[in-house]
């Protein structure tokens, strides 16, 4: 399959599965997080060296970046913007709730084809997408299955994680 195929794989996966995958997260608390962290990461390493993510890009199209300070002041400069407040004016908006600014347009602006323009100075949560080597994954399995549809590698590390956990669905 191309990218653009398993993208449109990966979407109707997370509809059909939907129940499936909130049914594998209540099988998962039969484990210990660290049990589990082991699994995921050696998982995710591997899905993440098999994957050429500049092929694919989704996740800059679907979802908004959080960038922190010191990001917002990299790429003010990089971008041509005279300060970080003309940076924010032109590209973030404040989540009133959360106090955090989220790039306001998706996809995001500093995306060209399907690299980031900014690669090297970009926000630190886009160095962490898709957040599967984080520790305590049974505690974040939500967060993450939000993310099934949109990236191959979550897609993947799930349906990896499943199997060698001896998950079995309740479909027939």
């Amino acid at each position: 399959m191309n990218p653009e195929q398993i993208l449109v794989f990966i979407k109707q996966e997370a509809r059909q599965k939907e129940s499936e995958n909130y049914t594998f997260r209540t099988f998962l608390k039969r484990f210990s997080a660290k049990e589990i962290d082991e699994k995921l990461h050696r998982i995710a390493k591997e899905e993440t060296e098999a994957t050429d993510c500049t092929q694919c890009g989704n996740c800059c199209k679907k979802l908004m970046a959080s960038p922190e300070p010191k990001a917002i002041k990299a790429l003010s400069v990089a971008t041509g913007c005279d300060s970080p407040e003309a940076f924010k004016e032109k590209y973030l908006q404040l989540s009133v709730e959360d106090q955090v600014y989220f790039f306001r347009d998706s996809p995001c602006p500093l995306l060209k084809g399907n690299c980031c323009t900014q690669y090297e100075i970009r926000p630190q949560s886009c160095r962490d997408y898709p957040n599967l080597h984080k520790r305590d994954f049974i505690f974040r399995v939500l967060s993450v299955i939000g993310n099934y549809g949109i990236c191959p590698i979550v897609y993947h590390s799930v349906e990896r994680l499943k199997k060698e956990t001896g998950f079995k669905s309740s479909k027939i």
